[in-house]
């Protein structure tokens, strides 16, 4: 079999045996990683659980020894960018928010010279 074009390092939130959600990050074959979340329409209901995994993917970004993640989010969707800046990620210069409607945000390891 071919390798996928993808690896994915992710965290599934459930209740009972319905998922909520499912987020971490995915490998391309080229480029920084990628840090992701979906979610139900239920999740909204649970921030405190969702935060809590959101703080999790970020410890296991961190284990993975990446010093480099993207993620990107719609540019209308506030709460994505609070929370993307809550977990440490910074908006992209300009020269990279090349997709519209879409805003791009970076996380770097402190201490990195990349």
């Amino acid at each position: 079999l071919p390798r996928p074009p993808w690896r994915v390092k992710a965290i599934t939130v459930v209740l009972g045996d319905e998922v909520l959600g499912i987020g971490g990050v995915c490998f391309p074959k080229s480029g920084l990683p990628l840090a992701f979340v979906e979610q139900s329409k239920d999740a909204k209901r649970y921030p405190v659980v969702f935060h809590k995994a959101g703080l999790a993917a970020m410890a296991m970004i961190r284990e993975l020894g990446l010093s480099r993640v993207a993620a990107m989010t719609d540019a209308d969707n506030e709460t994505a960018v609070r929370w993307l800046r809550r977990l440490g990620f910074v908006a992209a210069e300009a020269k990279h928010q090349t997709i519209p409607g879409k805003v791009i945000y970076l996380w770097e390891r402190k201490g990195d010279v990349s």
